[in-house]
């Protein structure tokens, strides 16, 4: 049960192409785990 991926979810979803450079920072720190 990885809480991290739900709030990514809700962080990047309300946001949308505010935090496009984060949403990238994020996706690669969950693909280096």
């Amino acid at each position: 049960h990885d809480s991290r991926i739900h709030a990514c979810l809700y962080f990047i979803a309300p946001t949308g192409h505010s935090l496009k450079s984060l949403d990238l920072v994020t996706m690669k720190k969950l693909d280096s785990k």
